[in-house]
């Protein structure tokens, strides 16, 4: 078996072997065989106890379900109890125990019944990331209500319909303007601000270790009950609230589990000892699925200290990386772009690191190769919706670096598909809308029955709008979003494939592709491109580098450099729309 080189493993790697020149040339990786297929490694982990699936029916609908593991988030809540006195949270000055988090949730569950709060009332929860947020959203959800996690980086008007839309009776937030809430919402308890304070419901973080032992508050927990309504991050149109299961949320962990299980089957000498301590630092917004569910459940259930920002700076985070002694990064792509990219990246002890996992954005294909030489750190990436409760497919280690463009696979209680314009299933490596159908798939959009009906067919497939293939193993690779294709001369130009070739130059640090009007092609590409020195921009030897790697007609027709990043919103989508605006003429 071939096998490739390593500068040195994750677990001894120190600081002076991280390799911070991102001009120099990435190794040759030589492949890699696996040990067993993918379709062998599911046929022996359908035989272990732990990845048993039972057939369940919610909604009317039959569903494969895990028959072990945690399947209500009363499940993992209880998880948190085997260590209370390792640190959970950690967050600036705030250091909080899995022992005084479990205290400050009961407290603020108990809390929140005594107010009024009945089953399946909806409590709007407005906060940035900080130690409070991830105790609300499990009280909240252990006192019987649904969780509503809300942007508040949003314009005020989209908070006000995102609120109404649910239909909250309570909110729990850091701040905001009282005026802007409509009048559904009963009671707003804040840290900052006039009016109620959330210390009526829960003393500071200082004080929660110190907060008597409670039960939880006797509610009925049913595993299929609505446990959170997150609401869609597009960049365009109405949101939309995607309702999320207790089952669905917490079958996030043994999906992870499963993952990697199918993984250590594969590539066995690549597997490494446990952790004595997990530590993932997380500074994605906690209202999204990624940061609650891929990040904190996951995160509760497996025991890991879980470090919070309150905004993304990669120099901050390298310094959190040292001083924690952070083994894992979660987020989008731009994150370890932005660290690798650092011209302080060599000043810190980074030995501890050992794997990113990122999603969300299309990932440039040299970054597994470039995290694994200069890092000397594991890569997975995923695709995954608000509607799929977060991570749905994943790729990592060797079978990312042999297929770095793709995806990767489902978990076994999950499944997808390619279909054609008429709905018609395509076979392997046939391009058409990438379909998603499984236990963690919402079942449908609150108050919105319209919607719900459009976004899935007659068999309950989810329409993900993605453009996708799958190859016959079952790695799905996303070609691009159907509205983002690019229409020239009656060839489809796929943006995420001219994406990739211009962040592969070295003085790329992040790339997007839009399609400009044209009055005979149709369409033709354009690049957005953020420099590491604009100052030094080369289109013309940008372009040449470009066109070795393309055809002629893939080529972009114009660059446009944007100073420091490129637009995102808040779940790290670049917009799009907001390039369209900056199109040369």
């Amino acid at each position: 078996m071939n096998h490739r080189t390593r500068n040195t493993s994750p677990d001894t790697a120190l600081a002076s072997d991280v390799t911070t020149d991102p001009s120099e040339p990435l190794p040759t990786l030589v492949r890699v065989d696996p040990a067993v297929s993918v379709q062998q490694a599911q046929i022996i982990l359908a035989a272990e106890e732990r990845f048993a699936i039972e057939p369940i029916v919610i909604h009317g609908r039959p569903v494969g379900a895990w028959a072990t593991g945690p399947k209500h988030i009363r499940d993992i809540y209880a998880l948190c109890a085997s260590q209370p006195d390792s640190i959970f949270l950690v967050y600036e000055r705030d250091r909080v125990s899995f022992g005084a988090f479990r205290k400050a949730v009961a407290h603020l569950a108990n809390k929140l019944v005594e107010t009024g709060l009945q089953p399946a009332d909806r409590v709007a929860l407005l906060m940035r990331n900080r130690t409070e947020w991830p105790v609300a959203f499990f009280a909240i959800m252990l006192a019987g209500g649904i969780a509503v996690p809300i942007n508040g980086w949003d314009q005020e008007a989209s908070i006000a319909l995102m609120i109404a839309d649910s239909g909250a009776r309570f909110l729990i937030g850091d701040r905001v303007d009282r005026s802007i809430l409509p009048e559904s919402v009963e009671h707003a308890w804040l840290i900052e601000g006039p009016g109620q304070s959330l210390s009526e419901l829960l003393p500071g973080v200082d004080e929660w270790a110190n907060l008597p032992d409670k039960g939880l508050p006797p509610v009925d927990h049913y595993p299929d009950a609505i446990g959170a309504i997150f609401y869609t991050s597009g960049t365009t149109g109405r949101p939309k609230g995607a309702t999320l299961t207790h089952r669905a949320m917490a079958a996030a962990v043994r999906n992870s589990e499963y993952q990697r299980a199918r993984f250590a089957l594969r590539y066995p000498e690549f597997v490494t000892a446990p952790r004595a301590e997990l530590a993932a630092l997380f500074p994605v917004p906690m209202f999204h699925v990624t940061g609650a569910v891929a990040g904190l459940l996951v995160a509760a259930a497996n025991g890991a200290k879980l470090v919070l920002m309150r905004k993304w700076d990669p120099e901050h985070a390298l310094e959190l990386v040292e001083r924690e002694r952070i083994t894992l990064i979660g987020g989008v792509p731009t994150l370890p772009l932005q660290m690798l990219s650092s011209p302080s990246i060599g000043k810190y002890d980074l030995s501890s690191l050992s794997d990113f996992l990122y999603g969300g954005a299309p990932a440039p294909s040299d970054l597994p190769r470039a995290i694994s030489s200069r890092l000397q750190a594991r890569s997975a990436t995923g695709w995954g919706m608000t509607e799929t409760a977060a991570t749905f497919i994943q790729n990592s280690g060797e079978d990312y670096l042999d297929r770095p463009r793709s995806c990767g696979l489902v978990a076994a209680v999950n499944a997808v598909r390619v279909v054609d314009d008429a709905g018609n299933v395509l076979g392997p490596d046939i391009p058409g809308e990438l379909q998603v159908r499984g236990l963690t798939v919402t079942h449908g959009y609150w108050n919105q029955p319209d919607a719900t009906a459009q976004a899935f067919d007659a068999d309950h497939w989810l329409k993900t709008g993605d453009y996708a293939t799958i190859d016959a193993e079952g790695f799905v690779t996303i070609v691009d979003r159907i509205k983002d294709v690019i229409f020239r001369g009656g060839e489809n130009l796929f943006t995420t494939e001219i994406e990739d070739a211009v962040a592969a130059h070295p003085d790329v640090i992040e790339a997007s592709v839009l399609g400009r009007p044209h009055p005979t092609l149709g369409e033709e590409p354009v690049a957005f491109v953020v420099l590491g020195d604009p100052q030094a921009a080369d289109i013309g030897g940008l372009l040449e580098f470009v066109r070795k790697k393309l055809p002629r007609q893939k080529v972009p027709v114009a660059v446009v450099v944007v100073p420091d990043a490129l637009p995102r919103n808040a779940t790290g989508k670049v917009i799009k729309a907001k390039l369209k605006g900056m199109l040369p003429g």
